[in-house]
């Protein structure tokens, strides 16, 4: 019924650690590995997926060029995705088997629908213990009901949010992906054409129940990758090719004329940058307009943004811990899954000690 689709490039700890929640818990679920790992890797990977699926046989693995891009190896990979819905699992992320069953049940009943999704959060393992927060990657989580295509991609563009990670029909994400790999080649802004292309083809529901666990990776590293974002060399150039497909998407979609998308996508997509900017940096500075913003920030970072992020740590919004009483109420469905990634996480660090395929045989 459903197709897990994990891009993995350098982390076979993570692939491992994701590999043993599924198999443990969803297993009615197919996995397709799109990898383009370095080649020492991609010989651990499939060792890894071997001895899975000696024991529960549903892992795929695609190998790809250690060179290709995310975007164009995803755009790749869905083409054989056969069941009817899908989702896109990072390697370091676990999704709830259950709010997936929940969602694909709502999917059914509602042809209307194309995509479903649920709350967010982060964890930390420290070596010793897990953390839990409630993460801020879905800013402003919400449904996109209304049946009018263009009022769905005006609310996106005034109040960022993400539909990347959801619970798809194969069929949409199949023709956004490609789409998206067309306008947003790279990473920068590949998931905001892809949300953008979604919500001109289809409504979305947000689910009010656990979706998405994500690992957090250290301040520095999401803050310098946002600033390399905004102020790299290719901004504008990657915003030049997303107004050109949000206009061809408008015209093909037939909602249209070329003449009102030319203008119309420029507005949507110029509007989102300033929004998106300011959900990311909500402390920085008085809104005082988003090229004053890009200015002050090259001054703030002149050179190598990597090396000057201490000072900026403070402006990120701040983590807040999930009580475990929480996380683990026996009275909870999710007890047992949030069990499971723990389980999974530590095993997995276990098994890291250990190189090659005798490690991978403590699976």
């Amino acid at each position: 019924m459903i197709t897990l689709l994990i891009p993995t490039y350098r982390n076979p700890e993570h692939l491992q650690r994701a590999l043993l929640f599924y198999k443990n818990i969803f297993s009615e679920a197919q996995i397709i590995v799109v990898d383009s790992s370095s080649s020492l890797h991609q010989e651990t990977n499939k060792k890894t997926i071997l001895l899975i699926n000696e024991q529960y046989v549903f892992v795929r693995r695609l190998a790809y060029s250690e060179k290709i891009s995310f975007s164009e190896k995803i755009a790749d990979a869905v083409s054989y995705v056969e069941t009817p819905y899908a989702i896109l699992a990072g390697d370091d992320d676990f999704f709830s088997p259950s709010t997936i069953r929940h969602a694909v049940c709502r999917l059914e009943g509602n042809a209307e629908y194309g995509f479903m999704y649920g709350h967010q959060y982060g964890f930390l393992f420290d070596g010793v213990k897990i953390k839990w927060y409630c993460s801020g990657y879905y800013e402003n989580p919400r449904s996109f009901c209304d049946d009018d295509p263009l009022v769905r991609l005006d609310s996106y563009v005034k109040k960022y949010a993400t539909t990347f990670y959801s619970v798809f029909r194969t069929k949409i994400l199949k023709e956004v992906l490609e789409q998206s790999f067309r306008y947003a080649p790279g990473l920068v802004f590949f998931d905001n054409m892809f949300t953008m292309q979604t919500l001109l083809r289809t409504k979305g529901l947000f689910l009010e129940k656990p979706f998405w666990f994500k690992e957090m990776s250290d301040l520095s590293t999401s803050a310098a990758y946002n600033v390399e974002w905004f102020l790299g060399k290719g901004f504008e150039v990657n915003k030049t090719l997303m107004k050109q497909g949000v206009k061809e998407n408008l015209v093909n979609l037939g909602l249209m004329s070329s003449s009102a998308a030319i203008k119309a996508s420029s507005a949507y997509v110029e509007k989102f940058m300033e929004t998106t900017f300011y959900s990311m940096y909500p402390s920085l500075i008085p809104q005082t307009g988003m090229e004053w913003y890009r200015q002050k920030l090259k001054s703030f970072f002149p050179s190598d943004v990597r090396q000057k992020l201490s000072g900026f740590k403070n402006m990120l919004t701040p983590r807040i811990e999930v009580g475990q009483a929480y996380l683990h109420n026996p009275n909870s469905m999710y007890a047992h899954e949030f069990k499971e990634i723990e389980m999974s996480i530590i095993q997995s660090k276990v098994i890291a000690y250990r190189s090659g395929f005798e490690g991978a045989k403590q699976l």
